[in-house]
Protein backbone atom coordinates (compact mmCIF):
# COMPACT_ATOMS: atom_id res chain seq x y z
CA UNK A 1 0.00 0.00 0.00
CA UNK A 2 1.85 3.23 -0.96
CA UNK A 3 0.00 6.80 0.99
CA UNK A 4 1.28 9.79 -0.74
CA UNK A 5 0.98 12.93 0.80
CA UNK A 6 -1.73 13.57 -1.96
CA UNK A 7 -3.80 10.73 -0.50
CA UNK A 8 -3.27 12.26 3.15
CA UNK A 9 -5.00 15.57 1.57
CA UNK A 10 -7.97 13.83 0.62
CA UNK A 11 -8.13 11.85 3.64
CA UNK A 12 -8.22 15.04 5.78
CA UNK A 13 -10.51 17.25 3.72
CA UNK A 14 -13.19 14.15 3.20
CA UNK A 15 -12.56 13.83 7.30
CA UNK A 16 -13.69 17.12 7.11
CA UNK A 17 -17.29 16.53 6.19
CA UNK A 18 -18.02 14.08 8.78
CA UNK A 19 -16.60 15.57 12.24
CA UNK A 20 -18.82 15.26 15.03
CA UNK A 21 -20.18 17.54 17.00
CA UNK A 22 -17.72 18.90 19.95
CA UNK A 23 -19.50 19.86 22.94
CA UNK A 24 -17.87 22.84 23.76
CA UNK A 25 -19.82 23.35 27.29
CA UNK A 26 -18.80 19.89 28.49
CA UNK A 27 -18.38 19.78 32.11
CA UNK A 28 -15.78 17.05 31.65
CA UNK A 29 -12.82 17.89 33.52
CA UNK A 30 -9.76 15.33 33.15
CA UNK A 31 -9.13 12.73 35.98
CA UNK A 32 -5.25 13.57 37.52
CA UNK A 33 -4.00 10.00 35.67
CA UNK A 34 -5.00 11.70 32.40
CA UNK A 35 -3.40 15.24 33.08
CA UNK A 36 -0.10 12.89 34.25
CA UNK A 37 -0.43 11.05 30.94
CA UNK A 38 -0.54 14.06 29.06
CA UNK A 39 1.32 16.83 30.39
CA UNK A 40 4.76 16.10 28.88
CA UNK A 41 3.60 15.84 25.56
CA UNK A 42 1.06 19.62 26.19
CA UNK A 43 4.35 21.32 27.33
CA UNK A 44 6.44 20.23 25.05
CA UNK A 45 4.28 21.13 21.90
CA UNK A 46 3.55 24.64 23.64
CA UNK A 47 7.75 25.26 23.66
CA UNK A 48 7.89 25.48 20.22
CA UNK A 49 4.46 26.09 18.48
CA UNK A 50 0.79 27.37 19.15
CA UNK A 51 -2.60 26.49 17.82
CA UNK A 52 -2.03 27.58 14.06
CA UNK A 53 1.09 25.71 14.11
CA UNK A 54 3.02 28.47 11.96
CA UNK A 55 6.58 27.08 13.20
CA UNK A 56 6.05 23.89 11.96
CA UNK A 57 4.09 25.46 8.81
CA UNK A 58 7.45 27.82 8.24
CA UNK A 59 9.59 24.58 8.39
CA UNK A 60 7.02 22.78 5.23
CA UNK A 61 7.25 25.93 3.47
CA UNK A 62 10.90 25.85 3.11
CA UNK A 63 11.07 21.93 2.61
CA UNK A 64 8.54 22.32 -0.12
CA UNK A 65 10.78 25.07 -1.27
CA UNK A 66 13.60 22.39 -1.74
CA UNK A 67 11.60 19.70 -3.34
CA UNK A 68 8.54 20.83 -4.79
CA UNK A 69 6.42 18.88 -2.94
CA UNK A 70 3.29 21.03 -3.22
CA UNK A 71 0.87 17.80 -1.44
CA UNK A 72 3.09 17.32 1.30
CA UNK A 73 2.31 21.41 2.08
CA UNK A 74 -1.93 20.85 1.47
CA UNK A 75 -1.65 17.76 3.72
CA UNK A 76 0.25 19.48 6.57
CA UNK A 77 -2.67 22.57 6.41
CA UNK A 78 -5.36 19.70 6.25
CA UNK A 79 -3.57 18.04 9.68
CA UNK A 80 -3.49 21.48 11.39
CA UNK A 81 -7.13 22.17 10.83
CA UNK A 82 -8.30 19.14 12.18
Amino acid sequence: MNITFSKWVQYYRRNNQNLKYIHWDDNYKLTTNEREIIIKSIQQFQLGENSEGKHLIKRAQEYVHQTQDQDYYEALIEFIKE
